[in-house]
């Protein structure tokens, strides 16, 4: 039922870019579940990497590239 959950290196952007975003670019990071906690009706995502700090977190949908993230540890902007 469980299976290793894949783990992807977000990419460190400049400060020029990040200030150029508009903030409906921008996904929030959740924090990462454990295997043990799956909850009804919540689908099984992929865990981003903060390139800053090292602390993963999941998103809601599948990561896109390109798309952009805010790091639910340290607020640091990161695309994938």
């Amino acid at each position: 039922m469980s299976a290793e959950m894949e783990v992807r290196q977000g990419i460190k952007i400049s400060a020029d870019e990040a200030v150029s975003l508009d903030p409906q670019q921008i996904a929030v990071l959740l924090p990462d579940a454990s295997p043990q906690a799956e909850v009804e009706g919540q689908t099984f995502c992929t865990s981003i990497q903060c390139p800053y700090c090292g602390k993963s977190g999941r998103c809601d949908t599948d990561p896109v590239p390109g798309q952009y993230y805010r790091c639910i540890n340290c607020g640091a902007l990161f695309r994938t």
